[in-house]
């Protein structure tokens, strides 16, 4: 169910940027899935008062709060599994990019789009435990970045070929 989600997000996205760069002739769209550590890796482990040989992380909050819905599971993931969608197209104008996610909210002509796909897209994200965020690349175009709560490499390596997003984020 969740790679069908993913799938959804991910095509909303390429024909968003194939949109904008309608007409182009050196147009480019990157897609590029990689994974970075999650903020709780750069924690220490402990604190110099901690008594030595113990560690009290996850006694601590760790977490920052996701807007009042709970701890961001994001942030507290050993690791995170990343999709970004880049374009070379005229990127989203500044005044546009908090808004972008709303629904009915569109920057395409009139009778081109309804606004909803990106709003869909981030409920989406966001059901699935991760975030999506926009910004404009300094050399032109915008990239679309999704981050999903994964599992730690350990958990990884016992589980063999399991699914990369954590039971957590379901």
């Amino acid at each position: 169910m969740e790679s069908q989600r993913l799938e959804q997000v991910t095509v909303n996205l390429l024909l968003n940027a194939l949109d904008a760069l309608a007409g182009r002739p050196d147009a480019e769209v990157s897609v590029q899935l990689f994974e970075e550590p999650g903020d709780i890796t750069r924690m220490p482990i402990r604190r110099v008062t901690d008594p030595e040989g113990i560690n009290y992380l996850h006694r601590r909050r760790v977490a920052r709060d996701d807007g009042g819905r709970g701890i961001d599971p994001v942030y507290t993931a050993d690791t995170v599994a990343v999709i970004r969608v880049e374009d070379n197209g005229p990127g989203i104008p500044e005044a546009d990019l908090e808004s972008i996610f709303d629904p009915f909210f569109t920057t395409k002509q009139s009778g081109r789009g309804t606004g909803l796909g990106l709003s869909i897209c981030a409920r989406l994200v966001e059901g699935m435990g991760g975030r999506i965020d926009v910004e404009n690349r300094p050399e032109g175009g915008a990239s679309f970045c999704i981050r999903l709560p994964g599992k730690s490499q350990a958990l990884l390596d016992e589980a063999g070929d399991e699914v990369l997003i954590s039971e957590e984020s379901k």
